[in-house]
């Protein structure tokens, strides 16, 4: 040890001797008030052993702190007694679980029979076991469960059709009970499906989820209709029943109410008794009656037909009066213009290009004929809401726009009716708000006069 020449090295092998040897703590708290002071007996020369770091890097502090005496290595290895204490406790745990009993001779002879009575040999049956199901269990213990009636109609289930087409219905049973007749009953049926298979559709699905139903639907499904809906349940009485032999997919409509057809909450049209003499006035009656309904029901077929898309060509008027051939299209949902390529183009066409044009149907508000021609054409004005600026609207000014249109006489009244027809059947907020700002307009022009009252 006189050999060593490292001032680092001997100085931290004395202080960490110290501290190893002494259990009171008292010389680690005297050496370490004193490392700031030894620290300036060293050069920068001076170095630990195998010490690459700069001073910046390593804190003088540290320095003398660790023993070089004292080095991390592996792990240690187990002393031969811990070994042993840990075989004997793993015996002794073993032995715990072994029982020994003390073998001892019988001084009383023992018979056969009795030995047989210890050892008695048992006879093993092998028997056929019998796989069954869950679901046969099931069935055997419900044997009495209703049959559906409806069952052939569950094909037309389209919750699980990726390919093919389908239509979402809400649906209200006016039939059921007054508390489960408010809510409606959602189905996804096919759209190749006919009205009278949703009618089916839905009775079955309603028995599927009602195993006890407190009703019972009637075995043809022809006994009831589907009616056109509002959205809280109450029915527009003002139509017919849907066609049973149409598909629903031609009907774009969200709610519906299914009717049982002899039911007396339906209004019902009482026949007028006319008293004749003869029974020739009786039939020309009877003649006028019918084409009285048949009217009725075209009237009807033709507002509810009002919702397919349908496409015209007629001409767009610009703020210059310039015709520009657009392609009207007309649907349930929206209304579409979108002008026709034309390759001869005029100065005027240049100069005012017609752009697509897309409007949702809760925003047209208005559709009616302008003037009619002597040239067998006409004029018509489709009114919509803008929504470009919400301040007018807040501040109780509504802000309407118009499109001019010009196309034969036929074409223009066959639009206006179909707009109409979807606006009554779809009435929308938009729709009243400017209802009632033509009503007050159209007050306030009545109540100005320049005569005195």
């Amino acid at each position: 040890m006189a050999l060593y020449d490292n001032r680092h090295w001997l100085l931290s092998h004395i202080r960490n001797s110290f501290i190893s040897s002494d259990d009171t703590g008292m010389w680690e708290a005297i050496f370490i008030n004193d490392m700031h002071k030894d620290s300036n007996l060293f050069s920068k020369s001076d170095m630990f052993p195998n010490m690459e770091e700069s001073d910046d890097e390593v804190d003088e502090a540290d320095e003398l702190c660790n023993s070089f005496e004292i080095q991390s290595g592996g792990h240690r290895h187990r002393t031969d007694t811990a070994q042993r204490l840990e075989k004997m406790e793993q015996e002794r745990r073993k032995a715990a679980k072994i029982k020994r009993i003390k073998w001892e001779y019988n001084p009383v002879a023992m018979t056969s029979e009795e030995r047989e009575q210890f050892f008695e040999r048992k006879e093993v049956k092998k028997g056929k076991k019998v796989m069954r199901s869950l679901l046969t269990d099931e069935i055997e213990k419900c044997p009495l469960l209703p049959k559906n009636p409806f069952s052939e109609y569950a094909k037309f289930d389209g919750n699980a059709q990726v390919v093919l087409p389908t239509r979402t219905y809400k649906i209200f049973l006016t039939m059921l009970p007054k508390p489960e007749r408010e809510f409606p009953l959602h189905v996804c049926v096919l759209g190749l499906a006919k009205v009278s298979e949703l009618i089916g559709f839905v009775c079955w699905k309603y028995m599927t989820q009602n195993t006890d139903p407190n009703f019972k639907f009637r075995d043809n499904v022809d006994c009831y209709g589907l009616f056109i809906a509002e959205d809280d349940g109450e029915v527009d009485w003002d139509f017919s029943c849907l066609d049973p032999k149409e598909t629903v997919g031609k009907f774009g409509l969200a709610y519906l109410a299914m009717v049982d057809l002899g039911d007396k909450s339906a209004p019902e049209r009482k026949p007028e008794e006319v008293k004749t003499s003869t029974t020739d006035t009786n039939h020309e009656t009877a003649k006028i009656k019918d084409s009285e309904d048949l009217k009725r029901m075209k009237v009807d077929l033709t507002a509810i037909e009002s919702l397919l898309y349908q496409s015209f060509h007629v001409y767009i008027l610009s703020k210059m009066r310039s015709k520009t051939e657009v392609v009207l299209g007309i649907s349930g949902d929206k209304i579409e213009m979108d002008p026709v390529v034309q390759n001869h183009t005029k100065v005027s066409g240049k100069l005012w290009k017609q752009k697509a044009l897309s409007y949702d149907i809760h925003l047209i508000v208005s559709c009616e004929l302008l003037e009619s021609k002597s040239s067998n054409r006409a004029l018509f004005r489709i009114v919509h809401y803008s929504e470009q600026d919400e301040s007018l609207t807040q501040s109780g000014h509504y802000q309407f726009k118009n499109h001019d249109f010009e196309a034969e006489q036929k074409v223009a009244e066959e639009i206006v009716r179909k707009v109409n027809h979807i606006l009554h059947l779809k009435c929308g907020v938009r729709r009243k708000e400017y209802l009632a700002f033509k009503q007050k307009k159209l007050g306030k022009r009545n109540s100005f006069s320049i005569w005195p009252r």
